[in-house]
């Protein structure tokens, strides 16, 4: 019976590592080069802040130095204590793919941005670490 039970698992194995590879084998990296569609889909990108002074402007600065031609960039500030708020006003003032909306309590994941327009959404986090690029979001390949 032992016997029994060790050849099924042995081809249960087999047959889902067998799978594992065939589709790692299929699975495709999209082209750097690949060609974006003309117009390039709107990626809206949502970045949840909460105190976040220290990190805020180099997020956004990093953010707008992407060269994806359609993007904007919604900063929900959830009621921030320090200057985050104000520093996201300043690179609103300069760059006009910047806004800013409202984010509820963090416990219960409430957020108002309105005219959200974007074909494809990325929520970035504010703190350093966080990929601060639109690495493939569109579906198209391109993302540097």
């Amino acid at each position: 019976m032992d016997t029994l039970y060790q050849l099924v698992v042995a081809v249960f194995l087999f047959i889902f590592f067998g799978n594992l590879v065939m589709n790692l084998r299929m699975l495709r990296r999209p082209r750097e080069d690949a060609p974006l569609p003309d117009p390039a889909p709107l990626v809206s990108i949502l970045i949840p802040a909460r105190n976040e002074e220290v990190n805020i402007g180099n997020c956004l600065e990093s953010l707008l130095a992407q060269d994806y031609p359609n993007f904007e960039i919604i900063v929900l500030d959830d009621n921030s204590v320090d200057r985050t708020a104000e520093i996201v006003r300043e690179v609103m003032a300069k760059d006009g793919r910047v806004r800013e909306g409202r984010a509820g309590a963090a416990d219960k994941g409430q957020a108002s941005a309105p005219g959200l327009g974007g074909e494809a959404l990325r929520l970035l986090p504010a703190s350093p670490g966080g990929a601060w690029r639109l690495v493939p979001v569109c579906g198209c390949g391109y993302g540097t």
